[in-house]
């Protein structure tokens, strides 16, 4: 589950789901939420990398090379866990801040689902 494989992409999915499952908020709720107003480092690399995906995509298209695509996830997975290991993003002491980070986390988890099915994996919410 660690290095530039399949299933580091899918193990960085399954996490995104377990921790969006935590959260205990609706998806609805989480898309309503407004957006981070004092993101720390890595929640503004992860946000950038998001910003990136159509012109990944693009790029993957207009080559045709899939490859484009899977070293934008596995830079999207690093990003992620980056922020993961840095970052408290359940805090019950402050439930609009808890939304703003799990709003991320679903984009990463959208954007990484997208992916995944394009490279032909199905992504599992469960390992």
């Amino acid at each position: 589950f660690e290095g530039e494989t399949g299933p580091y992409l899918l193990y960085t999915h399954v996490r995104l789901a377990s921790l969006l499952a935590k959260g205990g908020f609706a998806t609805a709720h989480l898309m309503a939420a407004p957006t981070l107003t004092q993101p720390n480092a890595e929640e503004f690399q992860l946000a950038k990398q998001l910003a990136e995906f159509p012109k990944i995509l693009e790029s993957a298209a207009e080559d045709c090379e899939p490859s484009h695509l899977a070293q934008y996830l596995i830079s999207l997975c690093k990003a992620f866990n980056r922020f993961y290991h840095s970052t408290r993003v359940i805090d019950l002491q402050n439930e609009m801040e808890t939304k703003q980070k799990l709003q991320l986390v679903l984009a990463v988890k959208s954007v990484l689902a997208k992916g995944l099915d394009l490279l032909g994996l199905v992504p599992v919410e469960r390992m």
